[in-house]
């Protein structure tokens, strides 16, 4: 993206977009939500080589999985977050890369892991940057109005109402 627009390719866009709806699935806990992963069901499932590979796209019913733990488990909003990015990545990539189903088929044991840890780094970010917010909070060092979520915080870390 350094070099200018005409050196964007289509990869780095493929790559960001998606994270713009993660964002939102993390940040909103609203049901309309759920309509991301199962757009991206259908788009990846329209797709000619993703029909062959239909099983794929089951990935993608994870973030409808953990919906009902979401506003009590900040693992299973990570979880819905990184699956709700990566259902809208894969409908992208397909239609642009065109690539053969054994790829599809190989890279279901890399989703597993890549998107586990992606769930783990979602939570221990949350985590870190809520306490952290709340440090800077109880040291006037932050504007008034900026939330942290008192559930997250570590037990060291002394807080005042």
């Amino acid at each position: 993206m350094i070099h200018g627009v005409s050196s964007i390719d289509r990869g780095v866009i493929i790559r960001l977009f998606p994270t713009l709806f993660g964002v939102w699935f993390f940040a909103k806990r609203e049901g309309k939500l759920l309509v991301i992963p199962a757009l991206s069901i259908i788009a990846f499932n329209l797709h000619p080589i993703g029909r062959t590979v239909w099983f794929y796209s089951l990935f993608w019913l994870i973030p409808f999985l953990v919906w009902p733990f979401c506003k009590r488990s900040l693992v299973a909003r990570s979880l819905g977050t990184t699956f709700t990015i990566h259902s809208v990545g894969g409908a992208i990539w397909i239609w642009a890369f065109n690539l053969p189903a054994a790829v599809w088929v190989s890279l279901i044991p890399v989703v597993i892991l890549e998107r586990s840890i992606f769930a783990l780094g979602i939570s221990a970010s949350y985590i870190l940057m809520n306490n952290l917010l709340a440090y800077l909070s109880s040291k006037n060092l932050l504007p008034e109005g900026v939330a942290y979520n008192r559930k997250y915080l570590f037990k060291i870390l002394k807080v005042s109402s």
